[in-house]
């Protein structure tokens, strides 16, 4: 298993997305905004991990 360091540009790049206020900044509590938050998350974790394969 390779292991990834996840630097300030992740960071930067899902905070400027309009996608994380629509997921991750909303205070419901429902089912398909807490779903919705993890699988956003998830989603954009993937991509950097794919984009920063050796």
């Amino acid at each position: 298993m390779e292991k990834y360091k996840i630097g300030n540009d992740f960071c930067k790049a899902i905070a400027n997305d309009s996608s994380y206020e629509k997921y991750v900044l909303s205070s419901s509590s429902s089912k398909s905004k807490v779903q919705g938050r993890l699988n956003y998350v998830y989603e954009e974790l993937s991509k950097y991990v794919d984009r920063n394969k050796k």
